[in-house]
């Protein structure tokens, strides 16, 4: 006695946990399915209780609503595992996965329903619940092999596999014992056999969650798992607590199994909690092939009762009903399928979606939203996000550039732009460098990146799923597309990658004007900037030549010019050392002018030669200067250089000096000429104050610093290349290589 109806029957007489051994002479078994009985015959049991026997008459009478229902149970249970496994199997985005599940379900739902059935059906069904609930557990072991986290340790993989290969061979054994001998399967070994695999296949599955829960790959993953086991928890503990365990130990159970066996149903509603949460079974595409099918099925429908309809009224009841016009409306039926549902899918996409895409339409769009004059990236960026996302119906798209913008279209809202976390362009710049990227022209965002804390810190996209390089002239990345899922649901196809293909290119060619249009205007402006100071300093070199002419040649002269006329008005007494004094102010004027001249272009380049002039320009410095430099120099002094060259690295050798002078606050310059075959090579080195080197030189023009830039200017007119290297407190070296 499983259960007993307290309300029908007098629970002092007939208890819970009493076993039937005999009604009316017949066996258990023979009595049980109530052959040719009636409501209101009374059976007499012969009961068993604490070893004794007592005779018990009891009247048939129907079910209560209640247990009719219980009955119900298992039934249901096994529908909502059916419904789970099929819409995976349907609509799930990973196929392995999916046949997993789809086998999963479909072996508990007939588990189930032959569970049910056993009851009162015949001895098959007992057989069928006994290898659906083994295989069932196999199918579960192979599922958690992959998933929520695949096993990697081959020890572990191999206990799994070893353990569903018993789980199923012992399902196949007890399918053919109950057809061919099933008294061997009365014996208590093979009844404590099935009940010791479910347990060591419980004993693995919990082990796996508990792995997957303790180690996850990702916070999701953890979450997914978490998910899983508390619908686990909830599904098993009351069978196995209220039913089965007192069952085996007191041989009834507490609570009947139809009751507990309710909460089975927790078990796919977690599974499905888990895969709509994780977004791994397309809910768009379910919607999306759902109202297709559903609008092919009653079109195709009134097209048949039409074709029907005609063909009674307008041919003979022969032709109409012969195998040749059933023939003609099936091919009918085949040739307007497919394309009608083309035309539905197509209309269905455009009332959920707001329109349909093809190649030229979106391409069309693209090259229109580019097609303007005076934009910018940021208009550049916030325009194809929009078109892109807009016209192939993606959920998001968003464009990262250098420089850390990043421009985001959410479907249905408004352009983002944004200031991304300065360690995300690196950080996909590493995920990039990690695949093999020339191979591929889109690379998918997987699950270990887009749930990574480094990931998720760095602001990055987490709709994203597909990520595409945008590259320039000489392989330089000028951008990323990030590209979230398509709004019905559906993988990017083929055409949709031929698209992305022309819009890239597209995209490519824009950023690349725009770089090279901004890159343009800079040296524009800063040729400008250059042209200006070249002016100032031109202008501040003529009022510095003009000074020195007025405050000292025109002066001298002057006083020279006022002695002689003095000497002239008294001829008579001019003495000689008035004529010498008059010539040695005559030499000094001399000696001044050639000073200057000097100054504007040192003629002892042409006269001693590069290197003596560098050593005199230092020494001279060096007087004037708080530091002491420190000349070396190798290669061939003989070296023919030309005139350009001999200038430049003068005059690149005076004005590092002298911007030692102004700023360093050194103490010792290290000064370094080396003269080959083909290049000079000068490196001034001092140990002041250092500062912090910019990317561009030319950013020292914007606040004013003119002197590196018109030291680099004056190397790149003479085709040569500089580089400075300098730390705050750990002083600067400039060098140079100019070709002779």
């Amino acid at each position: 006695m499983y259960q007993v109806d307290v309300a029908r029957v007098i629970s002092e007489k007939v208890r819970q946990g009493d076993r039937i051994i005999s009604g009316n002479g017949l066996s258990p078994a023979q009595v049980y399915n109530l052959d040719g009985k009636a409501v209101g015959d009374r059976i007499l049991f012969e009961i068993e209780r604490d070893g004794d026997t007592f005779l018990m008459p009891i009247e048939i009478s129907r079910p209560s609503l209640w247990l009719s229902i219980e009955r119900l149970i298992p039934l249901v249970i096994a529908f909502g595992f059916l419904l789970a496994g099929n819409l995976a199997f349907a609509y799930y985005r990973h196929g392995h996965l999916a046949t997993l599940f789809h086998l999963l379900c479909l072996g508990a739902a007939i588990s189930m329903a032959s569970g049910a059935l056993a009851a009162f059906g015949p001895i098959w069904t007992r057989a069928t619940f006994q290898v659906a609930s083994l295989c069932t557990m196999a199918f579960f072991i192979h599922l958690h092999l992959y998933f929520p986290m695949p096993f990697h340790h081959r020890k572990a993989r191999f206990v799994g596999f070893i353990l569903m290969a018993a789980t199923l061979l012992v399902a196949t054994f007890f399918g053919i014992g109950n057809l061919a001998h099933p008294d061997i399967l009365k014996l208590s070994f093979f009844r404590w056999l099935p009940l010791a695999l479910l347990f060591m296949d419980v004993l693995f599955i919990i082990i796996a969650l508990a792995r997957a829960y303790r180690k996850p790959d990702t916070a999701a993953s953890r979450y997914q798992t978490g998910v899983i086991v508390f619908a686990g928890l909830i599904g098993f503990l009351p069978p196995l607590l209220f039913s089965l365990i007192p069952h085996l130990i007191s041989g009834y159970p507490l609570i009947a199994y139809g009751t507990s066996f309710f909460s089975l149903l927790f078990i796919p509603a977690g599974y499905g909690y888990a895969i709509l949460h994780f977004r791994l079974l397309g809910v768009e595409k379910t919607v999306h092939r759902g109202a297709t099918n559903a609008l092919l099925v009653i079109l195709l429908g009134a097209v048949f009762s039409i074709w029907y309809i005609l063909s009674a009224r307008l041919l003979s009841p022969e032709i109409a009903h012969s195998p040749f016009w059933l023939l003609c409306t099936v091919i009918l039926l085949s040739i307007l399928t497919n394309k009608v549902y083309q035309v539905l899918a197509t209309f269905v996409h455009r009332v959920l979606y707001g329109g349909w895409y093809d190649y030229r339409s979106v391409v069309d769009t693209v090259s229109l939203s580019l097609n303007l004059k005076d934009i910018d990236e940021e208009t550049i960026g916030g325009t194809l996000c929009q078109v892109i996302g807009k016209s192939m119906h993606l959920e998001s798209v968003s464009l990262l550039l250098p420089d850390q913008n990043m421009f985001m279209y959410l479907s249905g809202q408004d352009i983002q732009t944004s200031q991304i976390n300065p360690d995300l362009w690196p950080a996909l710049l590493e995920y990039l460098e990690s695949i093999d990227i020339q191979k591929r022209f889109i690379v998918p965002i997987r699950h270990n990146l887009r749930n990574s804390p480094g990931y998720r810190s760095c602001d990055g996209d987490l709709r994203a799923k597909h990520l595409i390089p945008l590259h320039g002239k000489g392989d330089q990345m000028l951008g990323m597309f990030l590209l979230g899922v398509k709004l019905d649901g559906q993988e990017l196809g083929k055409s949709d990658v031929e698209i992305l293909k022309v819009i890239v290119q597209q995209s490519q060619m824009t950023l690349e004007n725009t770089r090279l249009l901004r890159e343009s205007q800079n040296q524009v402006s800063m040729i400008s900037r250059l042209h200006m100071q070249v002016i100032r300093s031109r202008e501040g070199e003529r009022k510095r030549l003009a000074r020195d002419l007025h405050d000292l040649i025109i002066q001298m002269l002057i006083a020279i010019n006022l002695r002689i006329h003095n000497m002239t008005q008294n001829r008579v007494n001019i003495q000689e050392e008035d004529m010498v004094s008059r010539q040695e102010e005559i030499r000094q004027v001399i000696k001044d002018l050639r000073q200057i001249c000097t100054e504007l272009r040192p003629a002892n380049l042409e006269i001693s030669g590069l290197v003596s002039a560098i050593q005199s320009k230092a020494a001279e410095i060096e007087q004037k200067a708080g530091f002491r430099i420190s000349f070396l120099f190798e290669g061939n002094e003989d070296q023919e250089i030309c005139e350009e060259s001999k200038l430049c690295v003068y005059r690149f050798v005076q004005e590092s000096l002298l911007n030692v002078q102004k700023h360093a606050r050194a103490d010792i310059v290290q000064l370094w000429v080396h003269i080959t075959s083909e290049t000079v090579t000068v490196n001034v080195v001092d140990d002041g104050v250092g500062f912090i080197v910019p990317t561009n030189l030319n950013f020292l023009a914007e606040d004013k610093h003119f002197g590196l830039v018109g030291l680099k200017e004056l190397v790149e007119a003479a085709k040569g290349t500089m580089q400075v290297i300098s730390k705050p407190g750990e002083g600067c070296a400039v060098s140079a290589h100019i070709p002779v």
